[in-house]
């Protein structure tokens, strides 16, 4: 009988950095939804993951 072995590698952030490109669409998204934004904007809202983000847009929007 034949032993399997899995392996499952995350190269996101070692070898490969998706950043540049979620940052990208991000702003392309805002600038469609004609929303005005920070200039530091990716600065704020990476750290908050997805729940965080819908919840700054939610606000920002409400004082924009």
């Amino acid at each position: 009988m034949k032993k399997f072995s899995n392996h499952i590698f995350v190269i996101d952030g070692t070898v490969a950095d998706s950043m540049g490109h979620w940052s990208n669409t991000m702003i392309g998204i805002v600038k469609e939804s004609g929303v005005m934004y920070p200039p530091d904007l990716i600065k704020i809202i990476t750290p908050l993951g997805y729940a965080g983000i819908d919840k700054y847009f939610l606000y920002f929007n409400e004082l924009v």
